[in-house]
């Protein structure tokens, strides 16, 4: 849509911003308020259950045990959410009337892209991190009900170390890979095979191939209009099964190309493991990178032509290489 410039403006981003909050509140209010009763009956849970321990074991610190499953499972929780919200991207443009609204509204298609990328990905977070809170509260609240005498042990908020544990990989790359951590074998120092570096092109290989996986959901969203995340997870088991079938049906000749020709190529440019990892860990980051790279810019191409009526519309109509022209604003 043509508007006043095609500048992105701050203002028309923050108006858009509300715009969705507003028009889409219950929906946020009802996701928010799913995520506080699981976060907050998995912790009463819990903490039932390690009261009944701790009650029978002394000496142990069940706190800080107690406060890595609620890590994993606030993760989970997280990640499935973001999942979601990342496929309810264009949930402003599911029916035609709703479409045509957000094409009249007075802003560019990339201030509605990222008004809608901000609530599903930075919003989603707030609010998960809010109904932590929230359930840490629900938790004392409900302390003395379980067990009277241990109130104090787990009377304390865990989102702060819930938060920390985020870092946790990081930490271990400092760790693992400096010097300290040599073995001294029959006074031979051994160094650690994995180095700062490649313990950090590992974590940042696992990182990326998150932000991936979260890509795929928020191009399904884009893709389809009802029914995105469904949709999208089994149309990436249909190519997952795809892509199996044909690995297997290949497998032999890429075993005697392996042993042939990759096998010796190899053994001639990397002396060790080592070696080949310092080399195949940037390979394989920079993969990720560029497959996230082309879904987001894939999604808000998308993103652009979904606010048009008709869907034959969604990828050019009957000219697709208009597809990979500049969408108009």
């Amino acid at each position: 849509m043509n508007t006043i410039n095609n500048k992105f403006s701050f203002s028309r981003f923050a108006a858009v911003l509300k715009c969705d909050l507003m028009e889409h509140r219950w929906r946020y209010i009802s996701a928010f308020f799913i995520m506080f009763v699981a976060l907050s009956g998995f912790q009463l849970a819990q903490v039932n259950d390690y009261l009944l321990h701790s009650s029978r074991i002394e000496g142990i610190d069940f706190f800080n045990n107690y406060i890595d499953t609620v890590t994993i499972f606030f993760y989970f929780v997280l990640a499935l959410a973001l999942c979601c919200s990342a496929s309810e991207i264009s949930i402003a443009m599911k029916t035609k009337e709703k479409a045509m609204n957000y094409l009249m509204m007075p802003a560019t298609n990339l201030e509605k892209f990222l008004s809608r990328v901000s609530i599903a990905i930075v919003g989603v977070f707030i609010m998960a991190l809010v109904a932590l809170i929230l359930s840490d509260v629900v938790r004392m609240l409900f302390l003395p009900i379980f067990d009277s005498e241990h109130v104090a042990e787990y009377c304390r908020f865990t989102f702060p170390q819930v938060i920390s544990n985020l870092g946790d990989p990081f930490k271990a790359v400092f760790e693992n890979g400096s010097t300290t951590n040599a073995v001294i074998v029959n006074d031979e120092v051994l160094t650690p095979v994995w180095s700062f570096g490649m313990c950090f092109m590992a974590v940042v290989c696992i990182v990326l191939s998150g932000l991936w996986s979260h890509s795929v959901f928020l191009l399904g969203g884009c893709i389809w209009r009802k029914g995105a995340l469904l949709k999208t997870i089994a149309s990436a088991m249909i190519i997952s099964l795809l892509v199996l079938w044909l690995l297997v049906n290949i497998a032999p000749s890429i075993d005697v190309w392996a042993e042939n020709r990759l096998a010796p190529w190899l053994e001639q440019r990397f002396e060790t493991e080592e070696d080949l990892l310092r080399v195949g860990f940037p390979i394989v980051a920079f993969l990720n990178l560029a497959f996230v790279v082309f879904n987001w810019w894939l999604a808000y191409r998308l993103f652009s032509r979904k606010q048009m009526i008709s869907r034959t519309h969604l990828f050019g109509s009957k000219h697709p290489h208009h597809f990979f022209k500049k969408a108009h604003s």
